[in-house]
Protein backbone atom coordinates (compact mmCIF):
# COMPACT_ATOMS: atom_id res chain seq x y z
CA UNK A 1 0.00 0.00 0.00
CA UNK A 2 1.70 3.31 -0.59
CA UNK A 3 1.76 5.88 1.82
CA UNK A 4 -0.90 8.73 1.59
CA UNK A 5 -2.66 7.14 -0.99
CA UNK A 6 -6.60 6.93 0.36
CA UNK A 7 -7.72 3.92 1.36
CA UNK A 8 -9.58 1.77 -1.21
CA UNK A 9 -12.57 1.93 0.66
CA UNK A 10 -12.80 5.62 0.23
CA UNK A 11 -12.79 5.43 -3.46
CA UNK A 12 -15.42 5.30 -6.05
CA UNK A 13 -16.59 1.74 -6.19
CA UNK A 14 -17.02 2.06 -9.61
CA UNK A 15 -13.30 2.15 -9.84
CA UNK A 16 -12.02 -0.48 -6.84
CA UNK A 17 -11.87 -4.39 -7.50
CA UNK A 18 -11.03 -6.30 -4.63
CA UNK A 19 -9.00 -9.61 -4.41
CA UNK A 20 -9.15 -12.19 -1.77
CA UNK A 21 -7.93 -16.10 -1.92
CA UNK A 22 -9.39 -18.81 -3.12
CA UNK A 23 -11.19 -21.10 -0.74
CA UNK A 24 -10.23 -23.94 0.13
CA UNK A 25 -6.76 -22.59 -0.31
CA UNK A 26 -4.26 -23.17 -3.51
CA UNK A 27 -0.88 -23.26 -3.60
CA UNK A 28 -1.04 -21.43 -6.42
CA UNK A 29 -3.59 -18.88 -7.61
CA UNK A 30 -2.58 -16.70 -11.15
CA UNK A 31 -1.31 -15.11 -14.01
CA UNK A 32 -4.01 -12.49 -12.70
CA UNK A 33 -3.61 -10.05 -16.18
CA UNK A 34 -4.09 -6.99 -14.74
CA UNK A 35 -5.02 -5.24 -17.95
CA UNK A 36 -8.48 -6.00 -17.11
CA UNK A 37 -8.18 -3.53 -14.22
CA UNK A 38 -6.53 -0.18 -16.34
CA UNK A 39 -7.97 2.74 -14.39
CA UNK A 40 -9.07 1.11 -11.88
CA UNK A 41 -7.95 0.44 -8.17
CA UNK A 42 -6.75 -3.20 -7.66
CA UNK A 43 -7.35 -4.20 -3.52
CA UNK A 44 -5.58 -7.47 -3.12
CA UNK A 45 -6.04 -8.72 0.32
CA UNK A 46 -3.47 -11.72 0.64
CA UNK A 47 -3.73 -14.45 3.62
CA UNK A 48 -0.91 -15.15 6.54
CA UNK A 49 1.75 -16.46 4.53
CA UNK A 50 0.72 -15.66 0.80
CA UNK A 51 3.13 -13.42 -1.56
CA UNK A 52 2.08 -12.01 -4.75
CA UNK A 53 4.54 -12.04 -7.28
CA UNK A 54 4.07 -8.66 -9.89
CA UNK A 55 5.62 -9.85 -13.30
CA UNK A 56 6.28 -8.30 -16.21
CA UNK A 57 8.23 -9.69 -19.54
CA UNK A 58 8.34 -13.19 -17.63
CA UNK A 59 10.48 -12.00 -15.22
CA UNK A 60 9.54 -10.96 -11.33
CA UNK A 61 9.57 -7.35 -10.88
CA UNK A 62 8.12 -6.98 -7.56
CA UNK A 63 7.36 -9.65 -4.55
CA UNK A 64 4.25 -8.51 -2.52
CA UNK A 65 3.83 -10.05 1.42
CA UNK A 66 0.79 -11.04 3.26
CA UNK A 67 -1.53 -8.35 4.51
CA UNK A 68 -3.61 -5.65 2.13
CA UNK A 69 -2.16 -4.20 -1.06
CA UNK A 70 -3.61 -1.30 -3.21
CA UNK A 71 -2.39 -1.17 -7.25
CA UNK A 72 -3.42 1.53 -8.96
CA UNK A 73 -3.15 0.21 -12.35
CA UNK A 74 -2.66 2.47 -15.51
CA UNK A 75 -0.15 4.14 -17.78
CA UNK A 76 0.74 7.25 -14.79
CA UNK A 77 4.13 7.68 -13.62
CA UNK A 78 2.91 5.84 -10.20
CA UNK A 79 0.84 3.39 -11.73
CA UNK A 80 1.30 0.01 -12.28
CA UNK A 81 1.55 -0.98 -16.06
CA UNK A 82 -1.83 -3.07 -17.71
CA UNK A 83 1.01 -5.45 -19.03
CA UNK A 84 2.09 -6.95 -15.49
CA UNK A 85 0.31 -9.84 -13.87
CA UNK A 86 0.07 -11.29 -10.99
CA UNK A 87 0.86 -14.83 -9.70
CA UNK A 88 -0.27 -15.98 -6.62
CA UNK A 89 1.75 -17.98 -4.20
CA UNK A 90 1.23 -19.98 -0.53
CA UNK A 91 3.88 -22.01 0.34
CA UNK A 92 2.10 -22.86 3.43
CA UNK A 93 -0.36 -24.93 1.01
CA UNK A 94 1.99 -28.13 -0.36
CA UNK A 95 0.18 -29.95 -3.50
CA UNK A 96 -0.37 -33.51 -2.86
CA UNK A 97 -1.35 -36.21 -4.84
CA UNK A 98 -1.13 -40.25 -4.99
CA UNK A 99 0.07 -43.02 -7.26
CA UNK A 100 -1.81 -45.52 -7.95
CA UNK A 101 -1.57 -48.92 -10.13
CA UNK A 102 -1.93 -47.12 -13.32
CA UNK A 103 1.20 -44.87 -12.52
CA UNK A 104 4.69 -45.94 -13.99
CA UNK A 105 8.15 -45.05 -13.09
CA UNK A 106 10.16 -45.80 -17.07
CA UNK A 107 13.44 -45.88 -16.28
CA UNK A 108 16.15 -45.63 -18.45
CA UNK A 109 18.64 -48.73 -18.36
CA UNK A 110 21.71 -49.46 -20.27
CA UNK A 111 21.13 -49.71 -24.46
CA UNK A 112 19.30 -46.90 -24.70
CA UNK A 113 15.91 -48.74 -23.01
CA UNK A 114 13.30 -48.10 -21.05
CA UNK A 115 12.08 -50.54 -17.93
CA UNK A 116 8.49 -49.66 -16.38
CA UNK A 117 8.17 -49.62 -12.71
CA UNK A 118 4.71 -49.99 -11.35
CA UNK A 119 4.46 -47.19 -8.78
CA UNK A 120 2.38 -47.01 -5.67
CA UNK A 121 2.26 -44.36 -2.78
CA UNK A 122 2.07 -40.66 -2.28
CA UNK A 123 3.62 -37.45 -2.21
CA UNK A 124 2.92 -33.58 -0.98
CA UNK A 125 5.09 -30.60 -1.98
CA UNK A 126 5.74 -27.00 -1.27
CA UNK A 127 6.97 -24.10 -2.16
CA UNK A 128 10.29 -23.26 -0.76
CA UNK A 129 11.69 -20.07 -2.77
CA UNK A 130 8.51 -18.34 -4.93
CA UNK A 131 10.71 -16.32 -6.83
CA UNK A 132 13.10 -19.47 -8.30
CA UNK A 133 9.55 -21.58 -8.66
CA UNK A 134 8.52 -18.63 -11.16
CA UNK A 135 11.56 -18.83 -13.07
CA UNK A 136 12.33 -22.04 -13.34
CA UNK A 137 8.71 -23.48 -14.14
CA UNK A 138 5.73 -21.07 -13.60
CA UNK A 139 7.03 -18.50 -16.36
CA UNK A 140 6.62 -21.32 -18.95
CA UNK A 141 3.30 -21.81 -18.25
CA UNK A 142 0.12 -19.93 -19.75
CA UNK A 143 -2.05 -20.61 -17.51
CA UNK A 144 -2.42 -22.70 -13.62
CA UNK A 145 -5.49 -24.85 -12.61
CA UNK A 146 -4.54 -26.81 -10.33
CA UNK A 147 -4.63 -30.36 -11.80
CA UNK A 148 -2.30 -28.98 -14.26
CA UNK A 149 0.31 -28.16 -11.72
CA UNK A 150 -0.22 -31.20 -10.09
CA UNK A 151 0.54 -33.24 -13.20
CA UNK A 152 3.96 -30.65 -14.04
CA UNK A 153 4.88 -31.26 -10.03
CA UNK A 154 4.13 -34.98 -9.78
CA UNK A 155 6.10 -35.30 -13.72
CA UNK A 156 8.88 -33.67 -12.13
CA UNK A 157 9.45 -35.69 -8.83
CA UNK A 158 8.96 -38.79 -10.85
CA UNK A 159 11.87 -37.57 -13.27
CA UNK A 160 13.98 -37.85 -9.86
CA UNK A 161 12.72 -41.17 -9.12
CA UNK A 162 13.90 -42.60 -12.28
CA UNK A 163 16.93 -41.11 -12.41
CA UNK A 164 17.75 -42.86 -9.39
CA UNK A 165 16.74 -46.11 -9.88
CA UNK A 166 17.94 -45.69 -13.40
CA UNK A 167 22.06 -46.02 -11.03
CA UNK A 168 20.62 -49.34 -10.35
CA UNK A 169 20.15 -50.77 -13.68
CA UNK A 170 22.75 -53.42 -14.78
CA UNK A 171 23.36 -54.99 -18.44
CA UNK A 172 19.79 -54.11 -19.48
CA UNK A 173 18.19 -55.02 -16.27
CA UNK A 174 16.73 -53.28 -13.48
CA UNK A 175 15.96 -56.22 -10.19
CA UNK A 176 12.77 -55.26 -9.10
CA UNK A 177 13.82 -56.69 -5.26
CA UNK A 178 16.03 -53.51 -5.69
CA UNK A 179 14.07 -51.11 -7.16
CA UNK A 180 11.50 -51.79 -4.16
CA UNK A 181 14.05 -51.30 -1.44
CA UNK A 182 15.14 -48.06 -2.95
CA UNK A 183 12.04 -46.52 -3.08
CA UNK A 184 10.96 -47.32 -0.07
CA UNK A 185 14.23 -46.40 2.23
CA UNK A 186 13.50 -42.76 0.08
CA UNK A 187 12.60 -39.85 2.80
CA UNK A 188 11.15 -36.45 1.97
CA UNK A 189 14.51 -34.78 2.11
CA UNK A 190 16.15 -36.96 0.13
CA UNK A 191 14.44 -35.34 -2.99
CA UNK A 192 15.30 -31.42 -1.70
CA UNK A 193 18.22 -31.17 -3.52
CA UNK A 194 17.26 -31.81 -6.92
CA UNK A 195 13.89 -30.05 -6.04
CA UNK A 196 15.67 -26.94 -4.36
CA UNK A 197 16.86 -25.99 -7.73
CA UNK A 198 12.93 -25.07 -8.62
CA UNK A 199 11.72 -24.05 -5.20
CA UNK A 200 9.98 -26.81 -3.85
CA UNK A 201 10.47 -28.96 -1.25
CA UNK A 202 9.18 -32.14 -0.49
CA UNK A 203 6.69 -32.64 2.37
CA UNK A 204 5.99 -36.43 2.72
CA UNK A 205 7.30 -38.78 0.34
CA UNK A 206 5.57 -42.60 0.24
CA UNK A 207 7.10 -44.64 -2.63
CA UNK A 208 6.94 -48.84 -3.33
CA UNK A 209 7.46 -50.83 -6.60
CA UNK A 210 3.36 -51.71 -6.44
CA UNK A 211 1.97 -55.25 -7.10
CA UNK A 212 2.15 -56.30 -10.85
CA UNK A 213 -0.47 -59.41 -11.30
CA UNK A 214 -0.82 -59.97 -14.68
CA UNK A 215 1.37 -57.43 -15.91
CA UNK A 216 4.38 -58.25 -17.47
CA UNK A 217 7.69 -58.81 -15.39
CA UNK A 218 9.12 -55.23 -14.65
CA UNK A 219 12.57 -55.97 -15.46
CA UNK A 220 11.93 -56.84 -18.98
CA UNK A 221 9.45 -54.37 -19.96
CA UNK A 222 9.17 -52.83 -23.42
CA UNK A 223 11.17 -49.74 -24.23
CA UNK A 224 9.14 -46.59 -23.77
CA UNK A 225 9.95 -42.81 -23.84
CA UNK A 226 11.71 -40.99 -21.32
CA UNK A 227 9.24 -38.61 -19.14
CA UNK A 228 10.44 -35.66 -18.27
CA UNK A 229 8.85 -32.32 -16.91
CA UNK A 230 10.48 -30.59 -19.98
CA UNK A 231 7.63 -32.49 -22.45
CA UNK A 232 5.06 -31.03 -20.53
CA UNK A 233 6.26 -27.08 -20.61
Amino acid sequence: MRHGEPIWQDIDPDLVVTWTPAEPPRTIEGPLALDLFTDRMLALELADGQVALLTSGGEVRRVLLDGLHQLRVGTGPQDVSPDARLVFVRPDVPVRWRWSHASRLHVPVPGGRTVDVPLQGSCAVAVSDPIRLHDAVLASLDDLPADRLRGVLDTLVRSHLEQRLAGLADHHHLDPVRAEVHLEALRPDDLDDELAELGLTCRELTAAVAPASGERDVAEGDPSPIVSYDDLL
